[in-house]
């Protein structure tokens, strides 16, 4: 690797954790909105609220990639998220955190995660090659969780310091050098890069809905997606009301949420730092998207017996460390394999719209088994069941992707296997 390569590494390591750590000094804010707004019994309208926030943005994103080039609309979604934190702060400076400004808070948040974290991934998917995503994805994905362990540090810190507005002005400040990062790597990337071009992708506001429809293996991602986003969504409820159940005091839970995203994300440093990308090449990528949901079942299981709060931190941080230090780079691996429109409409399409979709059906299933007093092992065995379909999902797409891998070695060529007919 040349003295070029590496800068683009390290830029692109540096705007991912300035990203993830914008982004995790808010989260635990955003989790004390849902307490404030209800706690777990009206949970699911916060869910249903940033599902159709989702369905309003998602369109708007798909026209700006038809109708403008990357070097456009990729910092333009970075400084509209910070005109939007710049909003919160302004509205939050005489009454603090009331009315309508929690759940919009809530629903902003949830939706600009997803939003700006699809788009980082969609970039550097453009930015390097099949070959040397192989090889970065996996170390780059690590710096973001370094970013992701900073975030709730800084939020600690900040509530001894300032108060909770003093966090909009850390994630502001965060979001501005991520985007610097991201256009100082944009100006590093080879000329032939496609996000040098003056041109847009093109297309029009469905085109990534149609990809996925009419390709088997998107639709395999999306399911996958979709199953994993369910049992989040499980484990959310149950971890909402075992907080709201063990304090009254907002700034005690808010620092609840802080440490419980702290353990989460060393344990993902922790399993990253073994190498994520070791485990690909010696496993495939099939295997292992097998074995995430069968772990989260097992300690779901765990639950079930012993339903306490440790018991769901645990549960809760290797749901979410596997995601991180292993799908969540896998499942952007996957999309180096198809055309530009489907990393960026297919994969925003997925991202964004299909997980949110996977989070209101699973709040309003839940809100339903709230509703009914249904026992936590029936709540348990849902759940179980939901990994057994994401794990068989994940090995079919990730069977799909080690195969057309194993091709492209053997021919020497790019073999979009995804976007032939052989794979709808």
């Amino acid at each position: 690797m040349n003295r070029r390569d590496l800068q683009r590494a390290a830029l692109a390591t540096g705007y991912f954790f300035f990203l993830l750590a914008a982004y995790y000094v808010l989260r635990p804010l955003r989790d004390e909105m849902g307490v404030l707004f209800g706690g777990a019994p009206r949970l699911h309208l916060l869910f249903t609220g940033t599902f159709l926030a989702t369905l309003l943005t998602a369109p708007l994103f798909a026209w700006l990639v038809s109708r403008y080039p990357r070097h456009v609309f990729l910092p333009g979604v970075i400084v509209a998220s910070l005109l939007c934190l710049l909003g919160f702060w302004y509205l939050t400076r005489a009454g603090g955190w009331v009315g309508a400004i929690v759940p919009a808070f809530f629903i902003f948040l949830s939706v600009f995660n997803l939003f700006v974290v699809s788009v980082f991934w969609s970039f550097l998917a453009e930015v390097f090659s099949r070959e040397e995503a192989a090889r970065l994805f996996a170390p780059i994905a690590a710096g973001g969780t370094l970013g992701a362990l900073a975030g709730p540090l800084l939020n600690q810190v900040t509530l001894k310091l300032f108060d909770q507005r003093g966090l909009l002005v850390v994630s502001i400040a965060l979001l501005a050098l991520a985007l610097l990062a991201m256009l100082a790597l944009k100006s590093l990337s080879p000329a032939h890069s496609p996000v040098h071009g003056a041109s847009a992708i093109g297309g029009d506001l469905w085109g990534g809905v149609r990809a996925v429809f009419r390709s088997r293996y998107l639709l395999l991602i999306a399911l996958l997606v979709f199953l994993y986003v369910e049992v989040s969504t499980i484990l959310y409820f149950q971890q909402t009301r075992l907080v709201e159940a063990a304090s009254t005091d907002s700034s005690v839970r808010t620092a609840l949420f802080a440490e419980r995203d702290f353990y989460t994300n060393l344990a993902t440093f922790l399993l990253q730092f073994v190498g994520t990308g070791l485990l690909i090449r010696w496993f495939g990528t099939r295997w292992l998207l097998l074995a995430c949901p069968l772990l989260v079942a097992a300690l779901m299981l765990n639950f079930a017996i012993e339903p306490t709060l440790l018991a769901l931190v645990v549960l809760q941080v290797a749901h979410r460390a596997s995601d991180f230090a292993v799908i969540k780079p896998i499942r952007d691996l996957l999309f180096t394999a198809v055309g530009e429109e489907e990393k960026y409409k297919a994969k925003n399409f997925i991202d964004v719209t299909v997980y949110r979709f996977g989070d209101v059906v699973s709040a309003w299933i839940n809100a339903g088994f709230a509703q009914f007093a249904v026992p936590i092992a029936a709540v348990a065995a849902f759940g179980i069941a939901v990994c057994l379909g994401w794990g068989a999902a994940g090995f079919k797409v990730g069977r799909t992707f080690d195969q057309d891998r194993k091709r492209e070695a053997v021919s020497g060529k790019s073999v979009n296997t995804p976007s032939t007919p052989s794979a709808k």
